[in-house]
């Protein structure tokens, strides 16, 4: 081979070595800003994820602060309550039924009785509507007698 075939691959193969490297220093610059690039979806992924969830720690903390407000009403009223019959209790007098509690067994009559129709309309539910017929009787009688004692003036 001549000098001068020597000095052109010489030249073409620092070339090509100089390509190549710059190709593959491309290459990895471009991985590198790809891993960068879901690096930083999966940070801002997270964040989101996390501001989620401190919504979500937020939320639970002021229904629990409802939830308590809510029993400690319940609380007070069931305190009440008690001693309100206790009260009761105490006065052999005072009539144990009123006129409210007379109006809640007569919708419960009416309710028995809506019942007995919607079961009248299904085959197979006899038993469930003999059951409410009665039921709704016997809360008439009940209603009657609450009804009759509060009248006379007699506690029930």
């Amino acid at each position: 081979m001549q000098t001068q075939h020597l000095i052109i691959i010489a030249a073409c193969s620092i070339i090509g070595l100089l390509l190549m490297a710059y190709f593959i220093r491309r290459a990895i610059v471009r991985t590198f800003a790809r891993m960068a690039a879901i690096h930083t979806a999966e940070l801002n992924l997270r964040r989101e994820h996390i501001a989620e969830l401190s919504s979500h720690i937020a939320k639970l903390i002021r229904d629990r602060k409802d939830t308590k407000a809510r029993r400690r009403q319940e609380i007070k009223n069931l305190k009440d309550a008690y001693l309100s019959t206790r009260t009761l209790m105490q006065d052999p007098d005072a009539p144990i039924f009123g006129k409210a509690d007379h109006q809640l067994l007569m919708q419960v009559h009416v309710m028995l009785l809506l019942a007995k129709q919607t079961w009248h309309a299904m085959p197979g539910t006899e038993p469930i509507k003999l059951k409410a017929e009665t039921q709704a009787q016997k809360v008439l009688e009940l209603a009657d007698r609450i009804s009759n004692a509060l009248q006379q003036g007699v506690p029930a």
